[in-house]
């Protein structure tokens, strides 16, 4: 009988004090919390590919951060974590030639969304702000 492999992203046996110690895993409350630390430089995007539709949608979610003030309430969060997928998965498909359109009609229903939620400051037109300014004085 053949022993099946562990899969790769699964701690090796956490039970051992060793296998704790070297997996950071903290007992809390009957409970374990496991992390594995790395260096500063390195974010969720090392190592990989970022294509168009990914680098738009961080630029978009940024945008929505500096709107709200710095702190999204947790609707908006979940549907920026999930453009973020989105997106990934638009980029990946687009570079195999696969079919976007439903992972896209997804995505802008979310940012309708949020743009919902956080509606863009209206912009007013120089000669209309100067006409206004004079009117007022």
């Amino acid at each position: 009988m053949e022993k099946t492999p562990r899969p790769v992203f699964s701690p090796p046996n956490t039970g051992g004090k060793t296998a704790r110690k070297r997996w950071n895993i903290k007992e809390k409350k009957g409970k374990r919390e496991m992390s594995q630390e790395t260096f500063d430089l390195f974010t969720d995007t090392t190592g990989r590919h970022v294509g168009q539709q990914e680098k738009a949608t961080r630029r978009l979610i940024e945008s929505l951060t500096e709107r709200s003030g710095g702190d999204l309430d947790p609707f908006a969060t979940t549907l920026c974590a999930s453009l973020l997928s989105l997106a990934q998965n638009i980029d990946t498909q687009r570079n195999a030639g696969k079919e976007i359109s439903r992972n896209m009609n997804t995505y802008l229903d979310n940012v309708q969304r949020l743009q919902d939620m956080y509606p863009p400051e209206p912009k007013v037109d120089e000669d209309v702000a100067a006409y206004l300014a004079e009117a007022k004085a």
